[in-house]
């Protein structure tokens, strides 16, 4: 079985392949089966509605299959907390603005790994793109592992039980 660390990193290294040879990244989850065998299912968001549905789908077939951990990739703005700071970010959320609506959001991809015990891990690669250019993707930042992991595609395995 592979920790959430590993699981991230084997995302990452999945994930720069991919954009690396592609230029993109599909929504993407690699479930955990106990015996370390990866079950992967791929999302396509067709409407910001679209989303809580497929993230409900991919709730009840990792349960059904008994995945006890996960890893969640996919493209994503984010904010530059460097540029906004806590206070500029809880301002910006607390605007309901969309953060892709947002001047200063960052393109990149966002790795969310998790367990059905409650843990979590959060890193991501951030996305620098030249004019017209094709994106490269820039080293994996991680975030703090006591920060607070929040959105429709964290806590996919809260209802799975712990065998």
């Amino acid at each position: 079985m592979r920790t959430l660390k590993e699981l991230v990193e084997h995302a990452a290294d999945f994930a720069r392949e991919t954009f690396d040879s592609s230029g993109e990244l599909m929504p993407m989850w690699l479930g955990q089966l106990p015996d370390g065998e990866i079950f992967p299912i791929v999302g396509v968001f067709d409407a910001e509605k679209s989303k809580d549905r497929i993230a409900d789908e991919v709730r009840a077939e990792f349960q059904k299959a008994g995945v006890e951990s996960l890893a969640f990739m996919s493209e994503a703005w984010t904010l530059n907390s460097k540029k906004l700071g806590m206070d500029g970010i809880k301002a910006f959320l607390a605007s309901g603005m969309r953060v892709s609506e947002s001047p200063d959001r960052i393109e990149a991809i966002t790795i969310i790994a998790e367990d059905n015990r409650g843990h979590a891990l959060h890193a991501q690669m951030k996305i620098e793109r030249s004019a017209g250019g094709k994106g490269r993707l820039l080293p994996i930042e991680w975030f703090p592992e006591d920060g607070k992991v929040e959105g429709r595609f964290t806590n996919m395995l809260a209802k799975v039980p712990v065998h």
